[in-house]
């Protein structure tokens, strides 16, 4: 998420890998050349915008109003751009769609070791997930026996680098939803910010009916850069 003080923000990204070949001691053959090549994804500003008014009468009865819908304000747009992260990695991934209701073993298997490449992530806990309140629930159902005490989430969080809830998730649709994985930690996604969160009070406009509006205003962008360090994998609860 790099702040942007103004123009596009600008990400180049490498698409090749090089060529590696090996060679004897004794040979003097040259190594294969690799032609480096590059996408440069160009990023301009979207806007997210909240605002609240209120009665000068109010605020004067409830000390405190005024900073109360300030930080309501922050974290609503925080909450925006959240969403529209979430909104990005699913229209940008691709999804691996469910074929059966999950187990105790398919939850293990399809969330986290179906999920390690060797290259984004060679390890359990280079896997992150996010996921909806509705498949957490159905995982906290699914144990391994009928005599185990952990179930299926105790153990994704176990293995894997953690599990968390977004409320941005889609809602689950035919006993269907959507979760998230995360790859490693390279820089696959960009979120630029242009200036933070600005506030602006509004004590004119409606001055005369003795109202103050608050304006919250952010400028930012979202992109996958590349798609194969996050997985979109369906989860099927019954």
């Amino acid at each position: 998420m790099p702040r942007v003080p103004s123009g596009d923000a600008v990400f180049p990204i490498l698409t090749t890998r090089p060529t590696v070949s090996s060679y004897d001691t004794t040979t003097d053959t040259a190594a294969a050349e690799t032609t480096g090549a590059f996408t440069a994804e160009s990023l301009s500003p979207k806007r997210l915008q909240a605002r609240f008014s209120y009665r000068r009468t109010e605020a004067a009865r409830f000390r405190g109003m005024s900073a109360a819908l300030r930080q309501a304000l922050t974290s609503g747009l925080s909450e925006g751009l959240d969403k529209a992260i979430i909104d990005q990695l699913v229209s940008d991934v691709t999804r691996t769609a469910a074929s059966a209701a999950d187990t105790f073993a398919s939850v293990r298997k399809r969330f986290c070791y179906s999920a390690i490449d060797g290259r984004f992530a060679s390890r359990e806990g280079d896997i992150k997930l996010l996921v909806g309140g509705d498949t957490l629930a159905d995982w906290s159902e699914l144990y391994r026996g009928n005599n185990a005490d952990d179930a299926a989430v105790d153990s994704i969080r176990r293995i894997t680098s953690g599990v968390r809830v977004s409320p941005h998730i889609a809602a689950a649709s035919g006993n269907k939803q959507d979760v998230i994985a995360r790859l490693g930690m390279r820089m696959d996604a960009q979120a630029p910010v242009w200036d933070g969160i600005s506030i602006i009070p509004d004590e004119v406009t409606e001055a005369a009916k003795g109202q103050v509006k608050i304006h919250a205003i952010m400028l930012y962008n979202v992109k996958v850069t590349r798609a194969d360090g996050f997985k979109r994998i369906q989860a099927q609860h019954s």
